[in-house]
This record gives structure tokens, sequence and C-alpha cells, in this order.
């Protein structure tokens, strides 16, 4: 913003942080999914779209299996049908391996998402660009751990309660997926614990506050 004013040669208006509500209220109450009960699965939310990025999780995951063979827990996939993503679809439907190991969820209940974030191994979210990150925060709310992008906006939700990779990163996002796979479940519990004692909630009324202030402020 501050290049386009100085372009036009306007002064630069002042600018807030405004952090969005994370309160996840509605979580409260969860209903199974029947597919994935008693299963091990890994989850990632947000609309199928191109600038998700979830086409590196599609690579990894076909090197997951070579790798861990019938250990490789499944990729919960949660969200609509979005923009420029006929190849991955073709891929999903296509090979073997991720026939196999990825599974789509579309337009499911607010009461089965809160069971899938409880449930999962852990959760993940690769996006190349975001302006806030929701599911992240959605997860940490919720005490789950989350790997996620180090791009963007994504840090400032999480800092170092969420563990970053590059989304560019394909090998490096592998090693650290095998990593995690192969903690034991104490070690994955330590870390649940970790977020909850020390993420800070933001309710909505949180935000309406920020963003009341600096209109006041004006």
């Amino acid at each position: 913003m501050e290049l386009f004013c100085s372009r036009l040669k306007i002064k630069t208006p002042e600018t807030s942080v405004i952090r969005l509500g994370d309160d996840v209220a509605h979580f409260n109450k969860s209903v199974p999914v029947d597919r994935l009960v008693d299963k091990t699965f890994i989850l990632c939310v947000g609309t199928i779209e191109i600038r998700k990025n979830h086409r590196i999780l599609l690579d990894v995951w076909t090197h997951l299996r070579k790798e861990l063979g019938d250990r490789t827990p499944i990729l919960v996939l949660v969200g609509r049908h979005g923009w420029l993503i006929d190849e991955l679809i073709y891929k999903m439907q296509n090979n073997p391996d991720l026939k196999r190991d990825v599974l789509w969820l579309r337009d499911i209940l607010d009461q089965q998402i809160a069971w899938l974030y409880k449930n999962c191994l852990f959760t993940i979210y690769p996006s190349h660009y975001e302006g806030w990150g929701l599911p992240v925060a959605e997860s940490l709310a919720l005490g789950q751990i989350c790997l996620a992008s180090n791009s963007s906006s994504i840090p400032e939700i999480g800092g170092d309660l969420v563990q970053y990779f590059s989304p560019t990163d394909q090998e490096g996002l592998k090693d650290l997926l095998v990593s995690m796979i192969n903690l034991t479940p104490n070690e994955l519990q330590t870390q649940r614990e970790k977020i909850q004692k020390n993420y800070k909630i933001y309710s909505w009324a949180d935000t309406a506050k920020i963003v009341f202030s600096a209109v006041e402020s004006l």
C-alpha cells in the first residue's frame, strides 16, 4: 500500500492490525464420521483450490506410501470444490495410492468437522497465501497440533505453537510428516497439552472491540 500511495503522491492512511476471532463454540458438539472411526488420519480443512496448495499434499502422500506402507495415515480433505483443481481431482480419482489414502469430504456438518479436529493425528495447512488462515486458528483453539505453511499471515496465528514448513519444499514436508507420524501417543499428547495451555483464543467480541477502537482512534 505504501508503494501504491507513493506512486500516486497521496498520504498513506493509518492502518491497524485486526486479529480475527477463532471462538469455536459451534464445535462444542461432535458427530463421528463413520468411515474414519478407529482410523488414523491427518486433517486438512479449506476450500480445494490452487492457492491452498493441496498439490503438495498429494505428491507427498504418494511418497509416504512408499516409505511407510500400511502405516500411512489417511489424508482427509474437508472443503468445497474451488478453482483450477481439475488436475488434482484427476490424480485423486486415478492414482491407486491416492484413491486408498485420500478422502475428500464436502458439505459436512460442523459437528462432524469438530469430531475430525478432535480425533485426527494432527492437522496440516500448506497454503501459499492467506489473508488469515482460519483452519490453523481453529485447530489451535481446539488444542490440536497443526503443521502449517510459513507463508503470509499464518505465523501470526500460532507463533511457536505451530510447526512450520515451506509450501514449496516437498522433501522437507515429507520428512516432517514422517517424524510426526513416528511420535508416540504420549509425545503427541504432550504437544497438544502445550497448545491447550498456551494458545489464547480470540472471540469475535474481542475482534469487534479492536475494530471499534481503531475507528475511534481516527
